[in-house]
């Protein structure tokens, strides 16, 4: 947490530079003034690039090494998101559609993309026992539905 708020006081500190800069070399204060809303735009956005890439990773990181978990509750929320697949997801899926007999179109291709098809509005693995939401693939589902809803 020290390096994140050194980084971005750090940032802070030189767009503040940079606009006095401008301003003691005469280029006036609507200069200075534009070169600062500028540069704090620039440092706004290159540290939220940053901490958004560190803590995603961080967060994923963590979540592999089993120190942020999540325990499924089978409340079929995630069931009824478009989930992205990656090759071996979808890979998985496919070789297990095979085995169970599953003869419909389970991934539908956008683009590069790759995503579980729906339903409805529902992933086409969802099922209901009684009021119970059950995913046929629950083994083996996808790691977008792993990792909800810590990244949703």
């Amino acid at each position: 947490m020290r390096r994140d708020k050194a980084i971005l006081a750090a940032g802070l500190l030189a767009g503040a530079g940079l606009a006095a800069a401008t301003h003691l070399i005469g280029l006036g204060w609507v200069t200075s003034l534009s070169v600062l809303l500028a540069s704090a735009v620039l440092v706004r956005g290159g540290t939220y690039l940053y901490f958004e890439r560190y803590l995603a990773f961080k967060t994923l990181e963590d979540f592999r090494s089993e120190k942020i978990f999540h325990e499924c509750i089978a409340c079929g929320a995630c069931c009824h998101l478009r989930v992205n697949l990656g090759k071996d997801d979808a890979e998985r899926i496919l070789t297990y559609a095979k085995e169970s007999g599953i003869n419909e179109v389970v991934i539908e291709k956008s683009g590069s993309r790759l995503w579980l098809k729906r339903n409805s509005g529902r992933c086409c693995f969802l099922t209901y026992a009684g009021e119970t939401p059950r995913c046929q693939i629950y083994p083996i589902r996808p790691v977008a539905c792993r990792l909800y809803p810590l990244i949703p």
